[in-house]
């Protein structure tokens, strides 16, 4: 197999900048497959840091900047923007639920599973916005995950291919588990 090599349109930058360490990787897409094609790891060179919240931003930037410069060296071209994850103090997390009535008990396909889910992220948004908080209403969906699938209030992992009537979360008390807690970020 031949191996891919990283440029600028195909390469991704992310950082982690962590309380004692930021990380940078660059990976691309080879053969279906993420593949580093160079990371690089830096200790603060003092606390610039406490508990994952930046309080030296010079500091921090020089070390992120370092970072940066040590991996253009190793993959030979200037790297221009990066992807990074947000600190949990900027995050909202909602736990929504969803429903879908299956007609005639017709095999489920990619198309009523995506359905399903953006119900679930309507919904999060929705009871964000009836949350009253005018800070909230300047957040948007950064991601999501299901935490459970349901077929006629039977647990499944995977719902493409089975059969049923309803989709969603199961009927009943506290504890049933239900698909797409949203995180959202302000804008």
């Amino acid at each position: 197999m031949t191996r891919v090599m990283p440029t600028k349109d195909n390469s991704v930058f992310a950082l982690d900048i962590g309380t004692r360490t930021v990380i940078g990787v660059v990976a691309l897409v080879e053969s279906g497959i993420l593949r580093v094609a160079a990371q690089h790891m830096l200790e603060h060179e003092s606390r610039a840091m406490y508990d994952g919240q930046i309080h030296d931003i010079p500091k921090v930037a020089h070390t992120v900047l370092e970072v940066k410069r040590n991996l253009e060296k190793k993959i030979g071209f200037k790297l221009t923007g990066a992807a990074v994850a947000a600190a949990g103090r900027a995050l909202v997390t909602i736990q929504s639920r969803a429903e879908t009535e299956i007609e005639n008990g017709a095999e489920i396909d990619m198309t009523m599973v995506n359905s399903l889910e953006i119900a679930g992220i309507k919904n999060a948004q929705k009871e964000l916005e009836a949350g009253g908080d005018d800070k909230l209403e300047r957040y948007y969906c950064v991601g999501y995950s299901v935490m459970k699938y349901y077929i006629d209030n039977y647990s499944v992992t995977n719902l493409l291919g089975h059969r049923g009537n309803l989709i969603g979360p199961a009927q009943g008390g506290p504890g049933t588990a239900a698909p797409h807690p949203g995180a959202y970020r302000r804008y």
